[in-house]
């Protein structure tokens, strides 16, 4: 991490100026306003490649959720391109706001049923999920506050409920419903939810790669160990001449 990030001033190369690029990014909202996610991944996706050739896809920098149908991180897992392959499904989830709810679930190879059932705003789960009330399109799912590493999501509903969050799925999302622990779902291929009773909710999403935060302290205590070392060496050489 600590090299990456010591090559990055000598390895990014382009045609366009240093102060083009910034003017570009500083043109995006500061923070991470909530407000941003409250339309339809093809709509916050309009211009996501309107400034690709100088700083490639624009939704690093105007903090939308939207989806394109470039792969442009590593981060990229094998479930992505089911997606991404898949016009049906790709078009069906960016028809789709950032985050929703459901109460119908559709199996992983079940795609076909898709057009009959898009109204019911289904959800693509590995276990199957459905209320006794059949379509119910009621209630609501509003993000109130996110940032780099978190959601929190509130929510409301009359049945239980899928909600399902258009961000990459990994094990390291920690998930919290009222305060609550609970296992984080994988919705819709490759994205992240949560299991509702009904009722109103709070839920919180949180990014915590446990075993970076490890490194970095270990890091960091290695990096005060050598500060130490050669401090007492200085020292003590300084006090025998």
């Amino acid at each position: 991490m600590m090299m990456a990030t010591f090559a990055l001033p000598v390895s990014f190369v382009s045609t366009t100026s240093p102060g083009e690029i910034n003017k570009i990014i500083n043109s995006s909202p500061k923070g991470f306003p909530a407000e941003l996610v409250t339309n339809s991944l093809a709509e916050n996706s309009v211009d996501a490649l309107s400034q690709y050739e100088k700083i490639s896809v624009a939704l690093f920098y105007n903090k939308k959720i939207g989806i394109t149908h470039i792969a442009y991180t590593p981060s990229f897992f094998s479930e992505h391109d089911t997606v991404l392959l898949s016009p049906t499904l790709y078009q069906f989830i960016a028809s789709k706001p950032a985050v929703y709810l459901s109460n119908l679930s559709l199996s992983l190879d079940d795609t076909l049923r898709l057009a009959h059932k898009s109204k019911c705003n289904p959800i693509f789960l590995d276990t199957s999920f459905r209320d006794s009330t059949g379509c119910d399109t009621a209630g609501y799912a509003k993000v109130v506050k996110m940032g780099s590493n978190y959601f929190t999501i509130q929510t409301n509903a009359i049945v239980p409920k899928i909600l399902a969050l258009t961000q990459s799925y990994h094990h390291h999302w920690k998930l919290w419903v009222d305060g609550k622990s609970q296992p984080v779902k994988r919705v819709n291929f490759s994205f992240i939810g949560a299991s509702l009773t009904k009722g109103n909710h709070i839920v919180e999403f949180k990014f915590i790669p446990y075993n970076t935060i490890i490194c970095c302290w270990v890091m960091l205590a290695g990096v005060m160990s050598i500060i130490i070392f050669f401090t007492i060496s200085w020292y003590i050489t300084k006090v025998k001449s």
